[in-house]
């Protein structure tokens, strides 16, 4: 029997690539987050609460730009039209219809934490993720910050990053966002449509290095009558480097 050659590292590295860019939305709310946190601390009540003050302060935020903004940046309901993020050499991320509803904010909460948001839902229309960069993206370290973030429900109809294959009705049950050392990031139900396939299931990823995940996801074919009868379940149980 001839022996059989391993993978090149082109061919393991294509996947690893796609799953690392798809993580990126993740670590741009994350890094949205933490602007949000200096921005408690530079400004004040008025420009945090207030729609006329939030106009006021995101006119002036580097990269940003916001249509059809209505509600407070801490406010109980915040709504947009378009939300425009833009960074570096080409970066961005557009948000179409964004709203956010049953927003509860809470200022310093616990040691180490300057912030924690409980909220009832957010959802977006679509999300769209532009990137630039050479060759495989960076393996993220650390996933910390000082904030707390508890979402009921986080829908997205169509997340397009790149030139990877739309993610589709997204819906996140009971999301868990834990910068606090030592925490968790973590999902409790999620669902989508991606590549003529459903994907559910559950995960979570430690905040601090060396990040170690635990998910569990199950995959099979769109509801249609010509697909065959078929499922995939997927178990992950270690750190993210070595997945």
């Amino acid at each position: 029997m001839e022996p059989t050659m391993p993978p090149t590292p082109a061919a393991r590295a294509k996947p690893a690539s796609a799953a690392l860019r798809l993580l990126l939305p993740l670590a741009v709310v994350l890094g949205l987050l933490a602007v949000l946190v200096v921005a408690a601390v530079l400004v004040g009540r008025w420009a945090l609460l207030d729609e006329a003050g939030a106009r006021w302060l995101l006119a002036r935020a580097p990269g940003v730009q916001v249509t059809g903004l209505q509600g407070g940046l801490l406010s109980n309901t915040l709504q947009a039209e378009r939300v425009q993020v833009r960074w570096g050499q080409g970066n961005s991320v557009v948000i179409d219809a964004l709203q956010a509803r049953g927003m509860r904010w809470q200022w310093r909460p616990e040691t180490g934490v300057w912030l924690r948001l409980d909220g009832e839902s957010l959802t977006a229309q679509r999300v769209v993720v532009t990137t630039v960069s050479s060759g495989t993206p960076a393996l993220i370290k650390q996933l910390q910050f000082p904030a707390q973030v508890h979402l009921n429900a986080v829908r997205v109809g169509e997340l397009v990053v790149d030139s990877l294959a739309p993610v589709r009705d997204a819906l996140l049950r009971d999301l868990r966002l834990d910068g606090s050392p030592g925490g968790r990031h973590s999902v409790d139900k999620l669902s989508l449509s991606w590549l003529g396939s459903a994907v559910a299931g559950q995960a979570s990823i430690g905040n601090s290095a060396p990040l170690p995940v635990v998910a569990q996801l199950t995959v099979t074919p769109e509801a249609s009558a010509a697909a065959p009868d078929w499922a995939a379940v997927l178990r992950a149980d270690g750190v993210l480097e070595q997945l």
